[in-house]
């Protein structure tokens, strides 16, 4: 749909039926991801690809026999990661044919190189992205310590992760050392380097969120919701991401999302929603798209500040085959 007139500008029609996990558009801006899970004994995931222009499909289905948590674009466009926890897959899109898999614990936590050919997992490995060979150097981690997320620094030397120990380390791409420690009192659920690669972003697991100079490490903010709990249930933060400008901070959390202007007073604006809505920043960062949760029939845009009134509401048509509460929009996804 148009987000300024809410108008329809495209519709395709999947070769499966499934709750839909996720949408999203490519980072050129020419291809749209769905991503479902197709119920059975054996829940199995699929992927299917479409140019959104015109609507046709780009190859075929890309399938994985388990409940995929991942599902993603490389940077170039051409890549595809899907994974669960104990298997992930990355494939080529000009061929539809999967490049490589793998079996092993955590590996659907994984990230692409800002150049698309590395590919990293919270495993602490880093492959080829197009063959699947193994780099030889692995990521330095002491033996019992789960890595929840890792990120590459935007010039792809190095890679940022955080750990169920209160750290968040920095290590070199080539060697798989670590060069650098950002310490925490809690599990740290997210780390990420900002656009130009001069901050780095952190999460802990009641979802405050600190902001670090990349060189020396030294703190530089700490941003929180105004609100930590909704209806008693953790804001457990999942995402944080900054405008391009490195001006803005969202935090988006399983219940809503809050935005901070990095050289503000750190107060903030945002709203945390009802639980189960998803929520997700435009690439300028100038509204939010939040969709989603239980009896939602509908997706609406938010502009920033959150006091201001809602710019758009998509609403589900109404379907007779479906049982009252079930016709939820429960994905939606902003193009570039």
């Amino acid at each position: 749909r148009d987000t300024a007139t809410g108008g329809l500008v495209r519709k395709m029609t999947l070769s499966g039926q499934g709750n839909i996990a996720s949408i999203q558009f490519s980072p050129d801006d020419q291809l749209v991801m769905v991503h479902f899970i197709e119920p059975g004994e054996e829940f199995a995931s699929t992927a299917e690809v479409f140019r959104w222009k015109n609507g046709q499909r780009v190859c075929p289905p890309l399938e994985l026999a388990s409940t995929s948590q991942t599902c993603t674009f490389s940077p170039d466009s051409k890549l595809v990661l899907m994974g669960c926890p104990g298997k992930t897959g990355v494939w080529n899109l000009e061929t539809g044919e999967l490049c490589f898999d793998l079996i092993t614990e955590y590996a659907y936590m994984g990230t692409f190189s800002p150049d698309s050919r590395l590919v990293a997992f919270a495993t602490r490995r880093v492959y080829d992205a197009r063959t699947g060979e193994r780099r030889d150097a692995s990521l330095q981690v002491p033996s019992g310590i789960i890595i929840y997320s890792v990120h590459f620094s935007p010039d792809g030397t190095k890679i940022i992760g955080g750990s169920s120990d209160g750290l968040a380390r920095i290590w070199d791409v080539e060697t798989g050392k670590v060069v650098g420690i950002l310490h925490h009192e809690d599990d740290v659920s997210v780390a990420k380097f900002s656009p130009g690669g001069g901050m780095i972003a952190t999460a802990i697991q009641d979802g405050t969120v600190r902001l670090w100079d990349a060189t020396t490490l030294e703190r530089l903010r700490e941003f929180a919701p105004r609100r930590g709990r909704l209806d008693g249930a953790p804001t457990r933060l999942h995402r944080v991401s900054f405008s391009a400008d490195e001006r803005r901070l969202v935090g988006t959390y399983v219940n809503g999302s809050w935005t901070w202007d990095i050289h503000g007073d750190g107060g903030g604006t945002g709203a945390l929603l009802q639980l189960g809505a998803r929520s997700e920043p435009s690439p300028d960062h100038s509204f939010t798209l939040s969709s989603g949760g239980s009896g939602k029939t509908g997706a609406s845009l938010q502009r920033f500040p959150m006091e201001l009134p809602r710019c758009q509401i998509f609403r589900q048509p109404e379907n007779p085959g479906w049982s009252p509460g079930t016709q939820g929009i429960n994905n939606a996804a902003l193009s570039p």
